[in-house]
C-alpha cells in the first residue's frame, strides 16, 4: 500500500464532495461522508484486489457517511447551545465525534488500528474540523460565498490530511 496514494484519494474526494455538495445538490449532509467512504473503499479494493465486494466495504461506506452527518449535526447543535466561550469548540467537538465514529468503522471493517493510533487520529480529526475557518481567509472568498469557501476548505483539507494520516498509520504494518 502506498501512503501517499491516500493523499491523492483525499484531495480528489474533497473536491468531489464540494462539487456534488454545491453544484449538484443543495443538501450536503450525507455527500462528503459517502464520497470519502467510497474513495477509501476504492483504494482498498484496488490494492487488495478482492474477487467480490465484501459486505465490510459496504458497511464501511455507510459508517463513513453517517459519521460525517453526525459530525455536522453535533456541530450545529452545539452552535445552537452556545457551548463554551468560543465558536471554535463546536467545530472541534464535531470533528472529534465524527472522526471517532469513522475510525470505529475503519478499524472494524478495513484496517485494524491500535489505541495510540486511534487517539492521535481522533485528535487530528478534531483539529481538522477547525479547517472550516480557513475558508474565511481564502483568496477565492471574494468570488464565492464565505460558507461555500469554508465547506470547500473543510472537505479538501480534512479529507486530504486524514487520507495521508490513514496511509501513514497503515504503512507501519501490512
Amino acid at each position: 500500500m502506498n501512503k501517499f496514494a491516500l493523499v491523492v484519494v483525499g484531495i480528489v474526494s474533497g473536491f468531489i464532495s464540494y462539487v456534488l455538495g454545491f453544484v449538484v445538490f443543495s443538501d450536503i449532509y450525507f455527500i462528503p461522508g459517502a464520497v470519502f467512504g467510497i474513495a477509501i473503499a476504492g483504494y482498498f479494493l484496488y490494492y487488495n484486489r478482492p474477487t467480490v465486494i465484501s459486505l465490510k466495504i459496504l458497511v464501511w461506506i455507510s459508517v463513513s457517511t453517517l459519521s460525517y452527518y453526525t459530525a455536522v449535526y453535533t456541530t450545529i447543535r452545539l452552535l445552537k447551545t452556545n457551548i463554551g466561550e468560543t465558536i471554535y469548540v463546536p467545530f472541534l467537538l464535531g470533528g472529534i465525534i465524527g472522526t471517532f465514529l469513522m475510525l470505529v468503522g475503519f478499524h472494524y471493517f478495513l484496517f485494524h488500528l491500535n489505541v495510540k493510533q486511534c487517539i492521535v487520529l481522533v485528535l487530528l480529526g478534531g483539529i481538522l474540523g477547525l479547517s472550516w475557518f480557513v475558508g474565511a481567509r481564502a483568496p477565492i472568498q471574494s468570488f464565492v460565498s464565505e460558507a461555500k469557501v469554508s465547506f470547500l476548505t473543510l472537505f479538501v483539507v480534512w479529507q486530504t490530511v486524514m487520507g495521508f494520516a490513514l496511509g501513514w498509520v497503515m504503512s507501519g504494518k501490512r
